[in-house]
């Protein structure tokens, strides 16, 4: 089966004062998918958050942030709490709770935690949801910052001690370790 569609998403956040942010997207905005034969709705949802900043210290924060969603082709609505805890900007603790989702058989199906840490330009992120449809959820992610702007046809502005440069197949990242001590690493 082969169908096409377009969708696009919408949203903003405002920062109302230094520690407290609201935020709202719709996502899936467009025509139904067109299949040979018939069309199906896009699962568009509308979600509303906010978040607060209730420690801001020298090394360390924590936030909380609520979230409201509705996804209009089930009529589905859920509510999300949750917290995250940052020490020394490297180390990450987060924790949160989806309530009304879909699946209703397990009372702690929205139960979720993970953990973070931050080494220099390198972000590495773990979660684990323990109840859902598809039993214990394990994911990973990692994300490289790079300072500046990165535009097509122009190098990125790496790290110290990375370089990178663009090849026929894509970008290329190479970490070169320093040379004596080092700061940072």
């Amino acid at each position: 089966l082969q169908g096409s569609g377009m969708a696009f998403d919408l949203g903003f956040r405002l920062r109302l004062i230094p520690t407290w942010t609201l935020a709202a997207s719709v996502l899936n905005l467009g025509p139904d998918l067109s299949f040979p034969g018939s069309q199906e709705p896009l699962p568009t949802t509308a979600h509303l958050g906010t978040s607060l900043t209730l420690v801001e210290e020298e090394g360390q924060h924590l936030d909380v942030a609520l979230d409201g969603a509705w996804e209009t082709a089930t009529n589905t609505q859920t509510l999300g709490i949750g917290g995250e805890y940052v020490l020394g900007g490297a180390f990450t603790l987060r924790a949160g709770y989806q309530a009304w989702s879909r699946d209703k058989e397990v009372k702690l199906d929205g139960l979720s935690a993970g953990a973070g840490l931050r080494i220099s330009f390198l972000e590495l992120d773990y979660a684990f949801q323990p109840f859902n449809t598809f039993g214990a959820i394990h994911r990973f992610s990692g994300l490289l910052r790079w300072e500046g702007p990165w535009m097509k046809g122009v190098e990125p502005n790496a790290p110290r001690y990375v370089s990178t440069r663009t090849t026929a197949m894509g970008l290329e990242i190479r970490w070169e370790p320093p040379q004596g001590p080092s700061a940072g690493y």
